[in-house]
């Protein structure tokens, strides 16, 4: 039974080192989608406030383009300290059980990310959004202010490739799961056999 742990134990390490590179995956993934969806945020902004933005005129809008064109050079190390974060990513805990790693954590129903990433995801607009929203550019229904950061609302188009790679972390993190009911099992039963062993000897 000591070598059926063993092995087990071997396996769910693997399985933590490629959920490991899976989620570097999709940190880079987030960094790419952050950049392409504020530039749509600044379009959808621009051509919706067209009147507001020809009364600025270029000396009005100049500060407020410095100050995107500066979000955006800190923008890929923003979505890192929030996508990175190790409470997101249960793996990472200091001891993981089938208890605090729920199966299913990471799946994806539709368009909706699960709830433990669906509200960090929606933070890697922030620097961006706090710039339109400040100068009155977008809505602010669509976006929820939390402390220093604000929250889009708004719906988003997801696209595929970050889909997919929750997909892959989902389906090798519930691996894992498995693997960690499998040892639990493992070591209950060990341990009954040990105290019926000890109960025999007396």
């Amino acid at each position: 039974m000591n070598s059926e742990i063993s092995r087990t134990l071997a396996l769910i390490e693997s399985i933590k080192s490629e959920l490991e590179i899976e989620r570097c995956n999709f940190v880079e993934l987030s960094k790419l989608f952050a950049t392409n969806k504020s530039n749509d945020f600044i379009r959808e902004a621009i051509i919706t406030n067209a009147s507001k933005v020809k009364e600025l005129g270029m000396k009005g809008l100049a500060p407020i383009k410095r100050r995107i064109e500066e979000a955006f050079l800190c923008l890929d190390s923003f979505v890192e300290i929030i996508i990175s974060d190790d409470s997101l990513w249960l793996y990472k805990q200091d001891v993981i059980s089938s208890d605090n790693c729920p199966i299913g954590s990471y799946r994806i129903s539709g368009n909706k990310f699960p709830d433990i990433i669906n509200e960090p995801l929606r933070m890697i607009f922030s620097p961006i959004g706090i710039i339109l929203l400040s100068n009155g550019l977008v809505p602010s229904k669509y976006w929820e202010k939390r402390d220093s950061i604000v929250l889009c609302q708004e719906e988003i188009d997801w696209n595929k490739e970050l889909k997919d790679s929750m997909r892959i972390f989902n389906s090798k993190f519930d691996d894992m799961v498995c693997l960690l009911k499998t040892i639990e099992n493992l070591k209950a039963q060990k341990e009954s056999k040990e105290a019926l062993e000890l109960w025999n000897k007396i």
